[in-house]
């Protein structure tokens, strides 16, 4: 039995290296933060990164149906929880999201509800990138290990702030858009709900639920690995969405 102080050091050292990551420094973000990106380009944003906002509710819920400690468990379901808008159907994530990029194509100039999803899957296309990263996500959390899955998922929520803050700040180009900042931070209530405790809660819930999960030197392994698997998904995935969008 591996002592958890240890782990918890192991997995402190590990996480502390997400910053300078593909997943967070790559192709797509460095675009997004230094150009405003045109309808087009933006509705093949919405619809791919769409997608995976709008799987991970489902990605988590298998998680936890196959996660067999209670501690781990009642971690995960937390995230879900928060995820599903605290219970509240308006302020479930994937909502809040389609909610702000409405409000900016309404700004643009474009018809109302332009960047629903289903006009989206109409007009776009999901990638190949796309659909590897949510099967990627099912594949790690359902068909491996407990502390595979358990790695993958800290490598989701300590990736998540950074790649909620450089999708935010790329955002506020956008700004002078809206009538005023006020109406603007209303939309943003994406951004500001991950910016805020949600976010950093998700961090802890799943440090806490790996701490509980890894109780051998295989255990860590796995971990480590579900953890950089994870990040080269996300990576594949931001590539292939800026090559597209340089096109």
């Amino acid at each position: 039995m591996l002592d958890k102080e240890i782990v918890k050091q192991e997995l402190n050292k590990l996480v502390d290296g997400v910053k300078n990551s593909h997943a967070l420094e790559n192709s797509f973000y460095t675009m997004y933060l230094n150009k405003k990106l045109n309808p087009e380009q933006l509705k093949t944003f919405v619809l791919n990164y769409g997608e995976f906002v709008r799987s991970f509710p489902l990605v988590l819920k298998r998680l936890i149906q196959t996660t067999d400690d209670p501690v781990a468990k009642a971690e995960y379901e937390k995230t879900l929880f928060s995820e599903m808008g605290d219970g509240d159907p308006e302020r479930v994530h994937y909502k809040l999201f389609i909610n702000f990029y409405n409000d900016l194509a309404r700004y643009m100039g474009l018809p109302e509800k332009s960047m629903d999803h289903r006009q989206l899957r109409i007009e776009g296309e999901v990638f190949p990138e796309t659909k590897q990263l949510i099967d990627g996500e099912f594949d790690l959390y359902t068909k491996r290990n407990r502390s595979i899955a358990a790695g993958a998922q800290l490598a989701q929520e300590y990736q998540a702030y950074g790649m909620l803050t450089k999708i935010y700040e790329g955002s506020r180009q956008y700004v002078n858009l809206w009538p005023d900042l006020m109406e603007f931070h209303e939309s943003a209530e994406y951004f500001h709900a991950h910016l805020g405790a949600a976010e950093k809660n998700h961090r802890h819930e799943a440090l806490d639920g790996a701490l509980n999960q890894i109780n051998s030197d295989q255990d860590l392994a796995d971990a480590k690995f579900g953890y950089h698997e994870h990040l080269k998904l996300f990576n594949c995935f931001w590539e292939r969405l800026a090559t597209e969008l340089k096109s």
